[in-house]
């Protein structure tokens, strides 16, 4: 962790603690911490900001918010600390043991699963596509197992190539992350990460939100950056195929024909 990210998470610490900020920024500051100690590999740390993030939501919807803060709740929060679950249990099962890599921690991580960092975009999204696929292949005929452990190398490596030397807008991040996304659903119902479609249908609606949001950044700019746009139809290609009974499936389908210029 860099200097300037201590400080800033000091800063943050004192300003909940002397100012009582609304209960949804201290949500917020909950999961950039769980974040923060998750890319150190502190288990304890993350375990601890987890479980407070879910505490905090818990209080703070029996708080009866308004709907603007509903509607942040519904589309961001929960499903930002579903993720954040099902990223922590996959890190605790298949990833190493807590404090193995702090001693070499130099504002990235360095090699706690081992292998090589991806060499490019591309690289990480043609991955997690081969990973897609074959999870959706022949009715999980896959050990469960090992796919959630490739899943965990497959982010792992994209953490470190993204927080080593690429530099890309934050957009093109997103939408990998999405393909992730689409991944961890497709798992049954009685995977580690808890993040299956069959569990929480509201996933795919999440994933289609953002794509949607992404798809205007990408048709407004002058010159549109292809890896997002060609990741945008990647991801909303399989929400469509396989997620027929998605509510949202019609609208990614209208996404995916202005992608491709046919509306």
């Amino acid at each position: 962790m860099t200097s300037q990210a201590v400080s800033h998470y000091i800063s943050a610490i004192a300003d909940i603690r002397n100012n009582n900020p609304p209960k949804l920024n201290v949500v917020i500051a909950s999961l950039v911490d769980w974040a923060m100690e998750l890319v150190q590999n502190n288990v304890p740390a993350t375990v601890a900001h987890l479980r407070g993030t879910f505490k905090l939501l818990r209080e703070y919807q029996q708080l009866k918010p308004p709907r603007s803060a509903e509607d942040i709740l519904r589309k961001s929060n929960l499903p930002m600390a579903s993720l954040a679950r099902g990223l922590t249990t996959l890190m605790i099962h298949t990833g190493p043991k807590s404090g193995e890599i702090e001693p070499q921690y130099r504002g990235h991580i360095c090699q706690p699963w081992g292998g090589p960092e991806f060499s490019s975009f591309a690289e990480a999204r043609r991955v997690v596509c081969q990973y897609v696929e074959k999870i959706a292949e022949a009715e999980h005929g896959h050990n469960l197992r090992e796919i959630e452990k490739l899943l965990g190398y497959w982010f792992e490596g994209v953490r470190r190539w993204d927080q080593g030397k690429v530099p890309f807008p934050s957009s093109v991040l997103t939408v990998l992350l999405m393909l992730f996304n689409l991944a961890l659903a497709l798992l049954p119902s009685i995977d580690l990460a808890g993040f299956s479609y069959s569990v929480n249908p509201s996933t795919i609606d999440f994933v289609v939100d953002k794509a949607a949001t992404l798809t205007d950044i990408c048709l407004e700019a002058e010159q549109g950056n292809k890896d997002l746009k060609d990741t945008l139809i990647l991801v909303l290609a399989f929400v469509i195929r396989l997620f027929p009974h998605s509510k949202s499936h019609g609208r990614a389908s209208l996404l995916l024909k202005q992608l491709r210029g046919q509306v």
